[in-house]
């Protein structure tokens, strides 16, 4: 093994590497800070409604009281509202708040705010003065935080509707969680899957880099470190098939300077001994300098690791 052998080639990223860099960067980042950037999201879950008590046919001597006035069934409904975004929701961002109103043949007997996550997040709720509508206020909602709550109704009809006006938000998604029964979580936004796709592209050009700087790393074994001569050839086509399996790992820009090296020694198919040292020569200084195999390598496999990273934190995120 020679001297030069044991020298560390330092591979050179080059302006083509330079630009992939940039735009798969751009293709991970972007969507990152969109997410992060995005009008807030609310969400209202109806999580249960159950009757707690109704008139029975033969018991009409069965008087039910609520607050001292009779009342012929009661329903119960329980709710979640949630910021399921990015962004914190403040009062002053509120011009009017979420206001759940019901139909005329449902009466609001109450509403009582049954826990909150963090707890003592200074939600309110109340009932406005026709007994129709459920009104809740905060001072501030931050990503994650959860205010769960109960409204009491007398009659049989769960119909409601949603109203809100808060600042950057276009809609307040009512989610019907009654069938599913389910825990309140947040799913990926679509600028998620938007940098999962661009990390599996990203993926796919380094494990390609990587294998390419296998068959780099391999060539200067045989050719430089262990002193391999190569192949006597007599055509050029035997070269142009010897050079395309074995440096395929280079640019086609490098790989350009073999046909005119062939071809500057004649219009003949064979090749003589003068040509044939010139090409042993120039192929071993092509090996010498190397791709740029290693940084892609690294810079696609390091994107394509923070995007799924990213992609899986956004969906375990709740």
């Amino acid at each position: 093994m020679t001297e030069n052998s044991k020298e560390i080639r330092k591979s050179k990223l080059g302006i083509a590497g330079l630009v992939k860099a940039a735009i798969g960067l751009a293709g991970i980042l972007i969507p990152i800070l969109l997410d992060y950037s995005a009008v807030p999201r609310l969400q209202l879950q109806v999580l249960t409604s159950i009757k707690v008590s109704e008139s029975s046919p033969g018991f009409e001597r069965l008087q039910m009281l609520y607050d001292g006035k009779p009342i012929q069934s009661i329903l119960k409904m329980t709710f979640a509202l949630a910021n399921t975004g990015r962004r914190s929701i403040s009062s002053k961002d509120i011009p009017s708040p979420v206001t759940l109103e019901f139909e005329d043949s449902a009466r609001v007997l109450s509403c009582h705010i049954e826990a909150t996550i963090p707890a003592n997040s200074g939600f309110t709720s109340e009932v406005d003065s026709n007994r129709t509508a459920v009104i809740i206020r905060f001072p501030l909602l931050n990503p994650r935080e959860v205010v769960r709550f109960s409204v009491l109704l007398e009659g049989n009809s769960s119909r409601f509707m949603t109203t809100a006006r808060i600042a950057d938000l276009r809609r307040l998604v009512v989610v019907d969680r009654r069938r599913e029964l389910d825990t309140l979580r947040r799913q990926p936004s679509r600028y998620a899957y938007v940098v999962l796709v661009f990390a599996i592209l990203l993926g796919i050009f380094g494990f390609q880099s990587l294998a390419n700087l296998q068959k780099e790393v391999k060539n200067r074994d045989r050719y430089l470190n262990l002193g391999l001569s190569l192949p006597a050839f007599e055509t050029k086509g035997e070269w142009r098939r010897f050079a395309a399996s074995e440096l395929s790992y280079l640019s086609e820009k490098d790989l350009e300077r073999f046909p005119t090296a062939v071809e500057s020694f004649g219009s003949e198919e064979k090749i003589g001994a003068s040509a044939l040292v010139a090409i042993k020569k120039e192929y071993l200084a092509l090996v010498q300098r190397g791709s740029d195999a290693l940084p892609n390598a690294v810079i696609g496999l390091a994107l394509f690791g923070s995007g799924v990273t990213y992609f899986i934190l956004a969906f375990c995120w709740q």
